[in-house]
């Protein structure tokens, strides 16, 4: 939700006495709907941001150095050109309306004025010339009752026949420190929330249509390994023959002989290409099988290889809902959007997860099926604690059990819940989770990655407790 009125003009009771006076230093894009001005003024250098994006539309002072978003819009180079340098004559909020005007240059020369219309879904900032010229819009308008084109004189968007329902409202009201720290906080928190949404859909979106193909396409496998018949029947058929060449008549349809191979020799009937001779059809039934063989060994390793890569995305997936923040989110887009053949070399990993307990232990989360494997079989010891869900997938949860002690309660419930939260069951917010010591746990010859069996174990029927978890977030190393 953008400021409303009674907030904007808190807002500009905080930063005016701080700007105005100061010199214009830099203006720097921060995405393609917000910049930051950095004023020195007072002895300092402080940085105003002005944002555009309708559901976060604002103005207020920020703390950190902004970092451009390395894309100048057309917007930036021209209030750039024109306004830096220049002192910031006046900081105006337009009676009864969301619009900001910041003047610039000399009382008697004006540079030109940055206007900030912080109106919602219109919400933009113009870069106004010193005769009242549109010089640029930062954000597109896409329709406009006004001529928002460079070079037409810029008019404020018409007054509101009433005010607003929510304009009186102020949610800074009772702040205890200053009204531009406030807003920070409460709106770097929407915005990261609304990136987090943002990315996980669009993870979600890509990553279940890939997953759609691929399965399709082992569905597809499946039926060709299954239809391409029976190899060990065509290299039946050939050993037969060879025993009965003297016996296949010449242009013959089919020839009748006792199956050696089974019990009581029943007679098999055997079909056969009339164009050729007995010892060409023995020949074509080998070099049938030996290609079929071929196709059902090639068929499959790629069914293999399509199952693992369902494996791998049913990971992917639920890495993306275990994703809290944007740059989780970011760092897994880059790490999805790589090559097959660079994802196999050897990367700069962080490993898994790792956690504190209440009680002070390590915990260690695998996040892939082969950190599972990690967590579990390479860096425990055979007295730690091994915890997994039970019945869906998950990660695997290792608790570091220094030796000749025990796993204390709270941290077998700390365990228990990272086990539900990295899990498929963490929508749920509950559920069964079996536990067990490391040296209970093995792989099966030929398992796949994260797949184990587990001996002696106990189940900890647990519901994931918010602020548990936050703590946990909290001291992840």
């Amino acid at each position: 939700m953008s400021l409303s009125y009674a907030e904007l003009a808190s807002a500009m009771d905080d930063v005016r006495p701080l700007l105005v006076g100061g010199r214009l230093q830099q203006i720097t894009q921060l995405t393609p709907t917000s910049v930051v001005l950095a004023l020195y003024a007072g002895g300092e250098r402080r940085h105003l941001l002005i944002a555009t994006e309708p559901r976060f539309a604002r103005i207020h002072l920020i703390a950190d150095k902004p970092h451009s978003s390395g894309d100048l819009s057309h917007f930036t180079r021209t209030a750039r050109q024109n306004l830096r340098g220049r002192q910031l004559l006046a900081l105006d909020l337009h009676p009864g309306d969301r619009v900001v005007e910041l003047s610039f240059g000399r009382p008697a020369d004006p540079a030109g004025r940055l206007v900030a219309e912080l109106t919602g879904r219109t919400s933009n900032l113009f870069h106004v010339g010193p005769t009242g010229e549109l010089v640029a819009v930062l954000r597109s308008a896409r329709k406009s009752d006004r001529d928002l084109h460079p070079g037409a004189p810029y008019t404020p968007p018409p007054p509101l026949p009433a005010p607003p329902a929510r304009s009186a409202q102020n949610r800074f009201a009772d702040a205890t420190g200053s009204i531009s720290a406030a807003m920070d906080a409460l709106y770097s928190q929407q915005e990261a929330r609304a990136r987090v949404g943002t990315l996980r859909d669009g993870l979600t979106s890509r990553l279940n249509a890939e997953r759609k193909r691929t399965h399709r396409l082992l569905v597809n496998l499946e039926k060709d390994v299954a239809q391409a018949g029976d190899a060990e029947h065509l290299r039946l058929c050939g050993e037969l023959l060879k025993l009965h060449l003297h016996e296949v008549p010449p242009r013959a349809t089919a020839i009748a002989v006792p199956n050696l191979y089974a019990s009581g020799s029943p007679e098999l009937d055997i079909p056969l290409k009339p164009a050729l001779s007995g010892r060409q059809n023995m020949e074509h039934y080998f070099k049938r099988y030996k290609k079929l063989l071929t196709a059902q060994e090639r068929g499959t390793r790629r069914l293999a290889e399509v199952r693992q890569k369902l494996d791998d995305l049913d990971a992917a997936l639920l890495r993306v809902q275990e994703a809290a923040t944007p740059d989780q989110l970011e760092a897994l887009t880059d790490e999805l959007a790589r090559p097959a053949r660079s994802k196999r070399q050897p990367s700069r990993r962080a490993g898994p997860n790792r956690f504190t307990s209440a009680d002070g232990l390590e915990i260690l989360v695998g996040r892939t099926p082969a950190e599972n494997d990690e967590v579990t079989f390479r860096l425990s010891r055979g007295n730690d604690m091994w915890l997994h869900v039970e019945g869906y997938t998950g990660s695997h949860v290792v608790v570091r059990v220094p030796k000749g002690k025990t796993v204390p309660k709270e941290t077998l419930l700390d365990a228990a819940a990272l086990a539900v939260q990295y899990s498929k069951l963490r929508d749920a917010g509950a559920g069964p989770v079996a536990y067990c010591a490391c040296k209970n746990v093995s792989k099966a010859k030929r398992a796949k990655p994260g797949q184990v069996l587990y001996t002696q174990s106990k189940t900890l029927h647990i519901t994931v407790e918010r602020p548990r978890i936050d703590r946990l977030l909290q001291r992840e190393s």
